[in-house]
């Protein structure tokens, strides 16, 4: 436990170190670093979760394939294409996505489909209580529980006339 504790005091002095020479750059600012690790983590797994959830076409080559061209073209966008400037020179994560998401559908094309149980549960999923046995590694086994709603899909369309001064309010 010693350890552990002497383990977790050098990383916060790590960082705090490397934290204090990021602020030491002028041309440095946390927002655009933060911004930047949030377009990575957006494009390469944003991609693969909505294919993951709504396509069931999606295999793990074309998301593994998704994952990868979402975080390079992150890097390649911001680096090198926007300084091209123009209509180049917008957040890296739009592009970064777009990319991905063509990447997933070709890759999952051009590859082995899903097996059969798979789309089979994909298929089967419905609103219900789920339980899984987790066994553990010295005998002590747990069960995760799921409580899954499937809604239907609703809409409405709406064709109102909204006036100046007067509002339209929403159910």
């Amino acid at each position: 436990e010693k350890k552990s504790v002497w383990l977790a005091r050098i990383s916060v002095i790590v960082i705090s170190i490397i934290a204090v020479f990021v602020a030491l750059d002028p041309k440095s600012s946390v927002f655009e670093i933060v911004s930047f690790a949030w377009a990575g983590f957006g494009a390469a797994f944003g991609p693969v979760v909505l294919f993951a959830l709504f396509w069931k076409r999606t295999n793990k080559w074309g998301a593994l394939a998704g994952m990868v061209s979402g975080g390079v073209m992150i890097f390649v966008w911001k680096y090198v294409i926007a300084k091209l400037g123009g209509v180049f020179a917008i957040y890296e994560l739009l592009p970064a996505f777009v990319i991905a998401s063509v990447v997933i559908v070709v890759v999952s094309l051009l590859t082995k489909a899903p097996e059969k149980e798979i789309v089979k549960e994909f298929e089967e999923v419905k609103s219900g209580t789920y339980r899984r046995k987790l066994q553990g590694s010295n005998s002590c086994d747990s069960v995760a529980t799921l409580n899954l709603t499937v809604l239907p899909k609703q809409y409405e369309i709406v064709e109102k006339t909204i006036c100046q001064g007067n509002y339209y309010e929403f159910n």
